[in-house]
């Protein structure tokens, strides 16, 4: 009986182990030293911390540290811990006084929408402008450009002789500046396309473009919403269906600006609304050669 209450004893203790949380060690995935024009220099950390209970999880945090001689001084800043799915990159650019930097990790799922830390720091060791993002968008690191694609703004950091400078683009600024403008209006709560047909080609770019001020207010808020049935196998069927249920999914929402890119042949629908109560039929259809 005592051996047996024994063995009951560490079946429990291992089985409570198994279900308790496990916190590994954080580990480095990426790390790049900023060096300034008066000699200052500094390591940038994007970090993650893998954690085990139910599911596998990670932490992921940014860690500015100043150096001297090379070697680690002190912890000038650091971020607050956020969950995600794996690490996607670590993106700065600098100038001579100062430096823009994001560290981007993505949450996985259909879409694998981003998350990015975004922080400017000074050559004395000063941060500024920090920023969590925490929602669908995309960073973009080009020669002289560091661009966060952010849900209704773009932020675009640029090197200017020495300087870095900061530009904001509202969300109706944010397309390519090759797409074809879609041009749009409200009408007393109903959104009317301008030219509601198309044709486009594989590659061309379509970019939402308000009207008026009113309209414009209103889609840079967010409260007007893009979805499209360009990702699915099946394109929707207004002839046969009863729209007025509609609302519109997760995997059908254009997230982040005002544009859209073709990758296929086809005819495609776009559907711009508020409430996306009593839908009728598409606001824009674009036949794809």
């Amino acid at each position: 009986m005592y051996v047996k209450m024994i063995v009951l004893f560490m079946f429990c203790l291992l089985t409570l182990n198994d279900l308790t949380a496990k916190s590994y060690s954080w580990k480095t995935e990426k790390k790049k030293i900023i060096t300034f024009a008066n000699g200052n220099q500094f390591q940038v950390d994007m970090m993650s911390k893998t954690i085990k209970d139910i599911e596998e999880r990670k932490l992921f945090k940014l860690k500015v540290k100043a150096l001297k001689n090379g070697k680690e001084e002190r912890v000038i800043w650091e971020s607050n811990k956020e969950e995600g799915w794996g690490y996607e990159g670590l993106y700065i650019i600098s100038g001579d006084h100062s430096a823009a930097i994001s560290g981007v990790f993505n949450l996985g799922g259909a879409h694998c929408p981003s998350n990015y830390f975004v922080l400017m720091l000074s050559s004395n060791g000063n941060i500024y402008e920090t920023k969590n993002l925490n929602q669908y968008g995309f960073v973009e690191k080009k020669a002289n450009e560091l661009i966060i694609n952010d849900l209704f703004q773009k932020i675009v950091f640029s090197k200017s002789g020495n300087n870095i400078v900061k530009k904001l683009y509202t969300r109706d600024q944010m397309g390519p500046s090759n797409a074809i403008p879609i041009y749009f209006s409200l009408s007393d709560e109903n959104i009317i396309v301008k030219n509601p047909k198309m044709q486009c080609r594989v590659g061309q770019s379509i970019a939402f473009i308000p009207l008026d001020e009113n309209t414009k207010k209103r889609f840079n808020s967010g409260e007007i919403s893009i979805t499209t049935d360009s990702w699915d196998d099946e394109q929707w069927d207004f002839d046969h269906s009863d729209w007025s249920d509609y609302s519109p999914s997760e995997s059908e929402t254009i997230h982040d600006g005002n544009s859209y890119t073709f990758e296929k042949t086809g005819t495609f629908h776009f559907l711009l609304c508020g409430d996306c109560s009593d839908i009728k039929y598409p606001s824009l259809t674009i036949q794809v050669k």
